[in-house]
Parts: structure tokens; sequence; C-alpha cells
């Protein structure tokens, strides 16, 4: 999964540093394209099909590590419909300074008396159980 990853993030980065690719940039790679990277580098001994990957990128897709998009390549000659055609998506790497797993992991969401928290009064930051197990970890 690690070698997927770095080949999303690889096709995602711009090579000049602070630039932003475009709204239209086709360099993104399809099912197909990470299929064969996988089989050529060698990551698995495993015989990996279209349909592994698939989950594989599903998996990052869901983990918030990868955003799944139509390929502009594909917009002028393709009318998206509800079918699921793996072939009209391409997957980019999401570049976030802030670990997901962590801020999914904060107690404060979860808490059933969040909007009683203050920093005055029975439950505050300072004084929460929960918050001070969270940061401990």
């Amino acid at each position: 999964m690690n070698s997927t990853l770095s080949l999303l993030k690889k096709c995602s980065t711009s090579t000049k540093p602070g630039h932003i690719l475009p709204a239209d940039y086709v360099g993104y790679p399809g099912l197909e394209q990470v299929l064969n990277f996988v089989q050529e580098s060698k990551v698995t001994s495993a015989e990996l099909t279209a349909e592994d990957i698939s989950m594989l990128l599903n998996r990052l897709v869901f983990d918030g590590l990868v955003e799944k998009v139509v390929s502009m390549a594909s917009v002028p000659s393709r009318i998206v419909s509800d079918d699921e055609d793996d072939n009209i998506y391409v997957y980019k790497a999401v570049q976030s300074s802030i670990s997901q797993s962590m801020i999914g992991s904060l107690p404060c969401g979860t808490c059933p008396i969040f909007d009683q928290c203050c920093d005055f009064g029975p439950v505050t930051p300072s004084t929460c159980q929960y918050y001070t197990e969270w940061l401990s970890y």
C-alpha cells in the first residue's frame, strides 16, 4: 500500500515548489497504470488483479489519503453515468498537514456533554478525563 501511495503522491505533486497542478491536469494515474506499477515494481510476490488494486485504491480513498476523480482526459469523449466504469477515474494523493486519523480520534467529537464544556464550569478541557487520556498517547 505504501508503494502505491508513493506513486500517487509522485504523480499528484508538481516538481516546482509552491506550484499547484491545474484542474485539467491529465497526469494522474488510473486503475490500469497503478496495476502496471504494482506488477512491474514487484512489491509483492502475489499476482494481483485489477479488482485487488481497485480495493486497495478504495481503501486509500476511505482513509482520506487519495481522491478518486473523473479523468479530465475522458470528459470530452464521455458522459459520466451512474454506471461505475473504473476506466474514467484517476487517483490523486491528498496533501494534508494533519493526520486524518488523529482528528477522528479526538474525544470531543463524540462527547455526549460537549456543549457543556467550557473554560469555566463543571466540564473543562483541563479536567476532562477523556481528553487527558487522549493527550497521553
